[in-house]
């Protein structure tokens, strides 16, 4: 329903090279998990990498099931490792924990306070991990905001897409005895194309197939940012933009 390509070049100008509806307003589903990100690497004084966040019942009742290792009610995890599982797994419980350890709404509020200082005049936030309400409401941007948020993250906390392109993980336990493997990201276009720098996937009923993904370019001088949203297949869409990037 929705898709742009943004090419970047070395010196971070931008240029528009495909454009599909680019500023309608369509929920965006796990998406939302780059704002969630962005937001507790933003707070730097509260959130630390080795901080040990307690998993509640209100995480694990997230809907989602992981096929690797879920969390347990009780349990501590670090924030490097729910960051790790929320972006690699795409793990709602874990999203929902790093919000909860300063409160879901506070937390929430600060992504709808980033989306306005980054100037995402068309993104709104109503949960910190991207799934439909019970009153049918949603996260909500354009792939004009999220090629623009992405661009923000390669230069500003480039860390966030360096955990997106790994493609498996050991999450550990706080005393580093391993808690499950997660043996292979959401993302299945980075087995194909080591091109890919990083990206992030999304799927709910409202918002059908999400897709962002950076894609260095082939000369090395720069990026493209592609982005799919409302798609039937969003990977198959996505291999047509790649392909025809790295050509």
């Amino acid at each position: 329903k929705s898709a742009i390509i943004v090419d970047i070049d070395k010196d971070w100008k931008t240029s528009v090279l495909f454009d599909l509806n680019s500023k309608d307003v369509m929920p965006i589903a796990s998406l939302s998990k780059l704002m969630t990100a962005l937001v507790v690497l933003e707070l730097k004084e509260t959130y630390h990498s080795t901080d040990q966040i307690l998993i509640t019942q209100n995480a694990i009742i997230q809907e989602g099931y992981s096929k690797y290792g879920n969390l347990i009610a009780g349990e501590k995890i670090t924030v490097e490792n729910l960051l790790n599982k929320m972006l690699i797994e795409s793990s709602n419980d874990s999203a929902y924990a790093l919000a909860e350890y300063i409160g879901e709404k506070p937390f929430v509020d600060l992504m709808n306070i980033y989306a306005k200082k980054l100037n995402l005049n068309s993104t709104s936030f109503v949960n910190s991990t991207g799934l439909d309400t019970a009153s049918e409401t949603s996260n909500i941007s354009t792939v004009y905001d999220l090629a623009n948020l992405a661009q923000i993250i390669l230069q500003k906390y480039p860390q966030i897409f360096e955990i997106t392109k790994k493609q498996s993980y050991e999450f550990l336990k706080p005393d580093g005895s391993l808690h499950h493997f997660i043996a292979q990201s959401t993302n299945e276009l980075l087995s194909e194309y080591p091109q890919v720098v990083g990206g992030k996937t999304g799927q709910t009923e409202l918002a059908n197939g999400c897709l962002l993904e950076v894609v260095e370019k082939p000369d090395g001088a720069g990026y493209f940012i592609n982005v799919i949203l409302g798609a039937n297949d969003r990977f198959a869409e996505m291999r047509k933009i790649i392909d025809a990037e790295i050509k």
